[in-house]
């Protein structure tokens, strides 16, 4: 395949073609609908702009309507190839001759990588919230099901408190909604069109940038052309921090349930659809999802980590270190998507056992409340802790008293105050400005290649 910026003599030696390529061409086979979407914008807005007639404007419309039709989302690329970039414009050129040379005019490989990675980014986020949204469904559904299960809560890996299931549910669901807009914040920087700045210094035509975000779905345009070239890294590793943020919290629920699943403790079982076996143990049902989860979630810090350690320092414009921030960045999205979507089925097959957590539940677990029912009488607080210290051993658990230590409290947030109708309105609201952006988005695109 023809290389796009080969000028003739020297052919490039097959080594140094397959090390600078790297795995390039296979992580562009996903980004092809979105090359389809901005080529077809810029060639709308050339034709405007008079460097392409009608003619060349309708052939190029077609062909890349054909291309997407014949191909899909994704088509295969080989080392030759490069790039998604040079597939498509070699494509063009064979198919319709001059009209798919011209297409380049105004455009650098630089910029045509980062505008793919924007809607790439763009895109999947957009499907990370709605999946976040339908999750948080799951775990008030969990709530409203088995929400009156009391629960110890621990600190230090020790029992301390009696809670519920409703208020860990509850204290998740939060978090859920604190990503979420964490998630917008991200989603509203990636949301520029970079495509026009060329190389990175602009382009000597007169670009319409606002025509061509506005068939893309991007809200506006990023003015500098320096910098919409140096936020590719800065915007991805924090892109990978918000996934992160998400894959924390999956990652502390996955050890929860992990720990209240084993043998020992008993707390909860999970149904065989969501448990793996063992190949030599017969008896063996293992939490596997929840144990990739938790450590699927060091994996997304770590492509944080590596994306700012390939750009800290680098000097401004493109440099071709920036390739190799792109496989950690859709990584850190694809792992994700679907360990939300393993942990949204985990959820539906997860149980609790009422009578084996109040089996396990020790006296100590009530000695804070012992401690300020004191206090309530008059005794000096750090007086009534010492004397509620010296009469754990005589404290009888019953159901009596575990409903008792829980109905107890009513500060914000505690088992008597958390009112899931309204937590599923907030999420509700939330799932439906989501997926007016996500379907409008989705529309802008479709009108470009569809």
């Amino acid at each position: 395949m023809a290389k796009v910026w080969e000028k003739g003599g020297a052919k490039l030696d097959p080594v140094i073609e397959s090390y600078t390529v790297g795995n390039d061409y296979i992580l562009d086979r996903k980004l092809f609908r979105y090359e389809l979407a901005a080529s077809a914008a810029h060639a709308e807005m050339l034709a405007k702009i008079g460097i392409l007639n009608g003619a060349e404007l309708a052939s190029l419309r077609g062909e890349i309507k054909k291309l997407y039709k014949e191909y899909g989302d994704t088509i295969e690329l080989t080392v030759s190839d490069e790039d998604v970039h040079s597939k498509l414009e070699n494509l063009l050129t064979e198919r319709i001759g001059e009209a798919g040379k011209k297409l380049h005019t105004g455009r650098s490989r630089n910029d045509q990588v980062l505008v793919l990675v924007r809607l790439y980014e763009k895109d999947t986020i957009l499907k990370i919230v709605l999946q976040l949204t339908g999750f948080l469904k799951e775990l008030a559904a969990l709530a409203e099901r088995e929400g009156a299960t009391p629960i110890p809560g621990y600190t230090h890996t020790r029992q301390a408190m009696p809670m519920t299931v409703a208020m860990w549910a509850e204290g998740f669901i939060e978090a859920g909604l604190d990503n979420l807009a964490l998630l917008k914040t991200l989603f509203d920087i990636a949301d520029q069109n970079p495509l026009g700045t060329g190389s990175g210094f602009g382009v000597p035509i007169p670009l319409d940038r606002e025509m061509t975000a506005g068939l893309m779905g991007f809200s506006r345009v990023m003015e500098s052309p320096v910098y919409a070239h140096n936020s590719r890294g800065k915007l991805e590793a924090l892109i990978a921090d918000g996934c992160w943020a998400v894959m924390h919290d999956l990652s502390r629920m996955s050890a929860d349930m992990i720990l209240w699943g084993m043998d020992e403790i008993g707390y909860i079982t999970h149904d065989a659809e969501v448990t793996t076996g063992s190949s030599i143990m017969p008896q063996k049902r293992n939490p596997d999802p929840l144990e990739l989860i938790r450590g699927r979630a060091s994996t997304v810090m770590s492509c944080s980590v590596l994306i700012k350690s390939l750009t800290n320092g680098m000097i401004s414009g493109y440099q071709r270190d920036l390739q190799e921030s792109k496989e950690p960045m859709m990584k850190a999205l694809e792992i994700t998507e679907g360990s939300i979507a393993a942990m949204s089925v985990v959820l539906k097959h997860t149980r609790f056992d009422p009578e084996r957590i109040a089996e396990l539940m020790t006296p100590g677990i009530f000695a804070t409340d012992l401690a300020f029912a004191k206090a309530k009488d008059g005794i000096p607080f750090r007086d009534a802790y010492k004397e509620a210290a010296k009469e754990i051993e005589s404290i009888e658990v019953t159901d009596e008293l575990i409903a008792e230590s829980i109905n107890n409290r009513m500060s914000p947030g505690s088992h008597i105050t958390i009112d899931f109708s309204h937590t599923r309105q907030i999420i509700e609201e939330a799932e439906t400005g989501w997926r007016k952006i996500h379907d409008e988005f989705a529309r802008k695109l479709s009108n470009l290649i569809d």
